[in-house]
């Protein structure tokens, strides 16, 4: 079963389906508590809101689209996603985040960064199976870790 992004305000019915596999919910939720009851979800698309930090425990997660990463929040937060295969993480224009978190999601192979900053961006350059990078409007600390850094790719 799927729910789609849809304008839910309070979702708090839908962490009681136990077999849901995918789920997105709209940017006017405000609250995600309980969102640690869904263990089967594959694919999870949410704002960050109140009760995020339940995705820690959905570690069967392959697609994680997350919306408004606010300041003073780290990816440490999602705890080891080792299935996560996808991930669009948007940031909120002040929010700076560590790219050494990527390390606990090692089957990542896509992944999309917007707005906020970047720390330890040299720890992109480890994912191994990462084949498909997009960094838009994102600051890096250090953008070396790129094989193309330095040349003239124009």
């Amino acid at each position: 079963m799927s729910v789609g992004a849809a304008k839910i305000k309070d979702p708090s019915a839908l962490f009681d389906i136990a077999g849901l596999e995918e789920l997105g919910i709209g940017l006017n939720v405000r609250d995600l508590r309980g969102l640690s009851k869904l263990t089967r979800l594959r694919v999870l698309a949410v704002p960050y809101r109140k009760g995020f930090e339940g995705v820690a425990e959905l570690t069967r997660l392959e697609t994680l689209q997350v919306e408004e990463w606010p300041k003073g929040v780290d990816l440490t937060v999602l705890g080891p996603q080792p299935e996560l295969r996808r991930m669009w993480l948007g940031m909120k224009r002040t929010a700076q985040v560590s790219a050494a978190w990527f390390a606990r999601a090692p089957r990542l192979v896509e992944l999309s960064i917007h707005s906020g900053k970047l720390v330890d961006s040299r720890a992109l350059g480890e994912l191994a199976h990462l084949e498909r990078l997009s960094i838009i409007g994102t600051t890096l600390d250090d953008p070396a870790f790129a094989p193309w850094s330095g040349e003239d790719i124009g």
